[in-house]
């Protein structure tokens, strides 16, 4: 789990595993603070993210994960 401002509203997402070293990379986004509700994107499946590191180089967010099911370590550039 990795918590980053993805989209830069001021808030922290929140970017998951799951299950636990599963099959799906998500980021969730809080949606309404009083009930706590979030709606989540999907930005990997199928490929058994086993770890993630969310890292900014140049003002630029990246997204670095170590996918074991298909032996890759794949990094996604954040789009604002």
């Amino acid at each position: 789990m990795a918590f980053a401002d993805f989209d830069n509203d001021g808030e922290l997402e929140m970017l998951t595993i799951s299950p636990f070293h599963g099959e799906k990379i998500s980021i969730f986004k809080k949606t309404d603070a009083e009930k706590l509700t979030f709606t989540a994107d999907l930005l990997d499946s199928d490929v058994g993210p086993a770890n993630v590191l969310h890292y900014t180089n140049n003002g630029e967010d990246y997204i670095l994960s170590a996918n074991r099911e298909i032996d890759e370590i794949a990094l996604y550039k954040v789009e604002k």
